[in-house]
């Protein structure tokens, strides 16, 4: 996740130049949006990984709080 900021920031700084760099703020963009992405999958393996010892009655109580990964630093 720490990563991800940095190169966020990084994508910010490329907005803020004198002159705006196309190539260099899609290829940022690029970075930022693959780090999101591996994030998201780390997040569904573990979500998976701890319903998988769940009995199906507390799946069910997960499922009824919704997804827990919405809404975190996004």
């Amino acid at each position: 996740m720490n990563l991800r900021r940095t190169e966020q920031h990084k994508l910010r700084s490329l907005y803020g130049a004198e002159k705006l760099d196309a190539g260099k703020m899609a290829e940022q963009q690029k970075k930022v949006d693959e780090l999101r992405r591996g994030l998201l999958k780390s997040r569904v393996e573990a979500h998976n990984q701890m319903a998988a010892v769940l009995t199906p009655e507390q799946r069910k109580q997960l499922r009824q709080h919704g997804p827990w990964w919405m809404g975190e630093d996004e």
